[in-house]
């Protein structure tokens, strides 16, 4: 169920992501960890983690990171959907575009609801002839 590839029926060669292979098997990585090679290794945080390398442990980034710096975690390297990277610190964005899901700026929709497009200024009904 959480094998990527097998080389048999009961036998994994390559697991998901969150998973390493363990005898032919994928078991499960630390909490929030993306990829290890073993229960109490971690080399890859979820996204929204950063690597506390000194316990080896995946904690969360502020509120509205995506990811943080590994040795100062309150500083954000990226952002969230609807969030906007402001010197270190990730802002919430006030998106008053009609239509738009995500604004990747107050003005810039990043994702349209569904049966919209971004024509570059607004979200429209309909589909897009550019894609």
């Amino acid at each position: 169920m959480n094998a990527l590839r097998c080389s048999s029926l009961v036998v994994a060669s390559a697991c998901k992501s969150g998973y390493y292979l363990n005898d032919g098997s994928c078991s499960s990585c630390l909490l929030n960890c993306m990829s290890c090679s073993s229960a109490f290794d971690c080399s890859t945080c979820m996204s929204g983690y950063y690597l506390n390398s000194s316990i080896i442990t995946c904690n969360p980034c502020p509120v509205g990171c995506s990811s943080c710096n590994q040795f100062t975690p309150s500083i954000c390297l990226t952002c969230n959907n609807n969030y906007e990277l402001i010197g270190t610190n990730c802002v919430i964005l006030t998106c008053n575009i009609a239509n738009c899901l995500y604004c990747s700026s107050a003005t810039v929709c990043k994702q349209c609801r569904q049966f919209y497009y971004w024509n570059g200024s607004s979200c429209l009904s309909g589909a897009s002839v550019t894609c």
